[in-house]
């Protein structure tokens, strides 16, 4: 029996329609590494979702308010496009499964919304709050929007974190797209980071007990063709196929 995969789609805050918006290539990606792709759309259903979902899938997509981990905005120029219906499925869903026990997987703004539902902070901006020229860090300034025209990427390389469960999946040293200008700045309880960026930016967690981990790189557009990338989906349908053993 295939895992059941619940995956985050966005809400269409940002095209002024009724429309829910999500990349085929998050479906792919998951049917092709076993597992059956599900759609969330309704938050008053999220203990539902828990019931009937093998594990929580978390997309990217524009950045969540800041008071989310604490923040304020203090200029004008800090404020982005923010959805208040996307936080609060994407919370009530990564909360539920995490109580429940059930594989989590993040990946960009999921990565940063796992990490700040176990009580962690983010960088609001990576080049001012840490002066690093992150690659692409600059660039979207607005967040990355997944209801637009596909974004471009940098590359860098990630170096994973011997001793954790991604170093078992990963190679020392991988090669990863990037298009983020927030990240992780505290961890929440329970996790490590697990690989990170040569100027110390934080790419990867996982929690230290629970089964859930994040990238802040987005897998989905190259599963296939960067080898990582292709088996973190396949790293995390398998915990999900564990969890229903």
């Amino acid at each position: 029996m295939k895992p059941k995969i619940l995956i985050v789609s966005e809400d269409g805050f940002a095209m002024d329609t009724g429309h829910f918006v999500i990349s085929l290539d998050y479906g792919k990606a998951i049917s092709q590494a076993g597992g059956l792709p599900l759609v969330a759309f309704d938050v008053l259903h999220a203990d539902a979702y828990v019931d009937m979902a093998d594990g929580l899938f978390l997309t990217g997509g524009p950045d969540m308010h800041c008071y989310r981990y604490g923040e304020i905005y203090r200029d004008r120029s800090e404020i982005t496009p923010f959805s208040r219906t996307r936080d609060d499925l994407d919370f009530a869903l990564c909360q539920r499964f995490l109580q429940a026990g059930k594989p989590v997987f993040g990946v960009g703004r999921g990565m940063q919304v796992l990490n700040v539902a176990l009580g962690g902070t983010l960088y609001k901006d990576i080049a001012r709050e840490t002066g690093s020229p992150h690659p692409d860090a600059g660039a979207p300034t607005s967040g990355f929007d997944a209801t637009t025209a596909p974004a471009q990427f940098a590359f860098h390389t990630v170096s994973v974190q011997p001793g954790t469960r991604l170093a078992g999946i990963l190679d020392p040293v991988e090669k990863v797209n990037s298009c983020h200008h927030e990240a992780v700045r505290t961890l929440g309880d329970g996790l490590i980071a697990a690989a990170a960026a040569p100027d110390g930016i934080i790419e990867a967690i996982e929690h230290r007990t629970l089964p859930c981990f994040g990238v802040q790189w987005h897998p989905e557009r190259a599963a296939g063709s960067l080898p990582c990338d292709g088996r973190l989906f396949t790293h995390f349908v398998h915990l999900c196929k564990e969890a229903i053993q």
